[in-house]
C-alpha cells in the first residue's frame, strides 16, 4: 500500500512496587497507548487496491492499511518470591496482564483482532552450589478465537506454552547449557494460518 502514512503513538504508565514480607514483592502497573495511523493488515477488495494489475478481479485480499485511531488499557501485576539458603536458592515469578483495546471503527484487522485480552507468566528459578540453574517457564494466553476453512488453520482462543532451561557453571566464565521449548508440544499461532514450531531444543556454551 504506497499510501500507508506514518504510525504516531503515546504511551503512559504508573505502577508502584509493595515488600509485603521479607522475600516477597508485589508490583502493580496501570498503562494507557494511543495509536494514531496504526499500520496493520485489513480485508480489502482487489478493486480497491492499488497498483492491482495482478490480482484477481473483485477478490478480497489482506491489505496494509492505517486505522485512525486505537486506545489500549492494561493492567499489570507480578508477585516475586526470593528465598537463599547455603548453597541454594530459588526465585518464583507469577504475572498476569489484562488488556482492553479500543478500536473505534471496529474493523476487524489481523493483529489487533489477535492481541490477548489475558496473558499469565509464571517462572520458577533454582540455583544449587552456585553450579546448575534450572528454570521453567509458563505463558498462558487468552484470546479471540478465529477459524480459516480457505486455509486449514484454527486460532484457538487460549494456549499454554511450558520452556525448561538447565545450566551448568563450570568456572565463572564458562557455562554449558541446554533448552527446551513448548516441552508439551502444543500446536497453536500467534498469527491465524502461521503456525509456530512443536516442541525443539536447543544447547551450547
Amino acid at each position: 500500500n504506497p499510501d500507508l502514512l506514518a504510525e504516531r503513538s503515546w504511551h503512559g504508565e504508573v505502577g508502584t512496587d509493595l515488600r509485603l514480607v521479607e522475600g516477597f514483592r508485589f508490583s502493580v502497573t496501570g498503562f494507557y497507548r494511543r495509536d494514531n495511523n496504526l499500520i496493520d493488515y485489513g480485508i480489502a477488495n482487489s478493486n480497491d487496491i492499488p497498483n492491482n494489475e495482478n490480482l484477481q478481479a473483485d477478490a478480497d485480499y489482506l491489505l496494509a492499511q492505517n486505522i485512525l485511531s486505537v486506545q489500549t488499557l492494561g493492567l499489570e501485576s507480578q508477585l516475586t518470591y526470593q528465598f537463599k539458603a547455603d548453597g541454594f536458592s530459588m526465585e518464583y515469578i507469577l504475572g498476569n496482564q489484562l488488556i482492553q483495546t479500543v478500536n473505534p471503527t471496529e474493523e476487524a484487522t489481523r493483529y489487533l483482532s489477535n492481541r490477548p485480552r489475558f496473558l499469565f507468566t509464571a517462572q520458577g528459578i533454582f540455583t544449587i552450589k552456585d553450579f546448575v540453574t534450572i528454570s521453567f517457564q509458563n505463558v498462558s494466553k487468552i484470546r479471540e478465537g478465529a477459524v480459516s476453512e480457505a486455509i486449514g488453520a484454527e486460532l484457538t482462543d487460549r494456549y499454554s506454552i511450558w520452556n525448561a532451561k538447565v545450566m551448568v557453571h563450570l568456572s565463572p566464565r564458562l557455562s554449558l547449557f541446554g533448552q527446551a521449548y513448548n516441552l508439551t508440544d502444543a500446536a497453536y499461532q500467534d498469527i491465524l494460518g502461521a503456525r509456530l514450531p512443536n516442541r525443539w531444543i536447543n544447547g551450547g556454551i
